[in-house]
């Protein structure tokens, strides 16, 4: 499995990538929703873990950019936040995220939504 994770907050991407570690999963980060995209366009991801406030784009417009970039070549999204405001999880779910997931994490509840 190939899996993006998207967060500008590096010790993030670190915690997230040790709740990861198995076998079969190949994983590659993105500081920013700028960055994310465009390795999106360059390699292919099975799954993109996506944070929801970055400084250029939000999870939000990456994941819009995803849609209208890859339709439905498009890898499975999930969504972690530190916002506890539920007009975003209903944003996300709208435009078709896979899983919508709180900060800090949960081992067990992120390797669910893969």
């Amino acid at each position: 499995m190939k899996i993006l994770i998207v967060d500008d907050n590096y010790h993030n991407t670190l915690i997230v990538s040790g709740m990861l570690a198995g076998a079969g999963r190949d994983i590659d980060y993105a500081c920013c929703g700028l960055e994310a995209l465009n390795l999106v366009e360059t390699k292919k991801f099975d799954l993109v873990i996506l944070d929801y406030q970055m400084p250029d784009l939000s999870g939000l417009e990456v994941l819009q950019q995803l849609n209208t970039r890859l339709g439905k070549e498009r890898p499975k999204v999930i969504i972690m936040t530190a916002s506890e405001d539920p007009k975003i999880e209903k944003q996300f779910r709208k435009l078709g995220c896979n899983a919508f997931l709180q900060k800090p994490l949960d081992t067990k509840e992120l390797l669910l939504a893969l």
